[in-house]
């Protein structure tokens, strides 16, 4: 689900994909860890799970460019700051776009565009 069928992806690429989305931790208490069948869709995982899987997946990908809709709307509010912590970490390299309606903390370095 992670790698979505790419043979050869590095494990430290990998581990780093799964650090960045605050997965490691519930992947590692599933009962096959990495190689855990999810179910169709991922019906065994929570709606929060899923997303940190996706973001993985996007990580991983190395894009340009990240979209993000309500991509922290199903965390708990300590992975939720942390995950935005690793975007905004990697917001040097990529643009973000995060589209939400949670309040988010704003730094002053952030670049916020709010509608109301």
């Amino acid at each position: 689900n992670i790698t979505l069928f790419k043979e050869n992806i590095d494990k430290e690429k990998l581990n780093k994909a799964l650090n960045f989305s605050e997965s490691l931790k519930f992947i590692n208490n599933l009962p096959n860890g990495l190689n855990t069948i999810i179910g169709d869709r991922g019906s065994q995982l929570s709606g929060g799970q899923k997303q940190r899987l996706i973001l993985a997946r996007a990580y991983l990908r190395k894009p340009t460019i990240m979209i993000l809709d309500e991509a922290t709307n199903s965390l708990d509010k300590d992975t939720q700051e942390k995950v935005i912590d690793n975007l905004r970490a990697i917001s040097k390299k990529i643009t973000i776009i995060l589209i939400t309606h949670e309040k988010i903390i704003e730094k002053k370095e952030d670049n916020i565009i709010t509608f109301n």
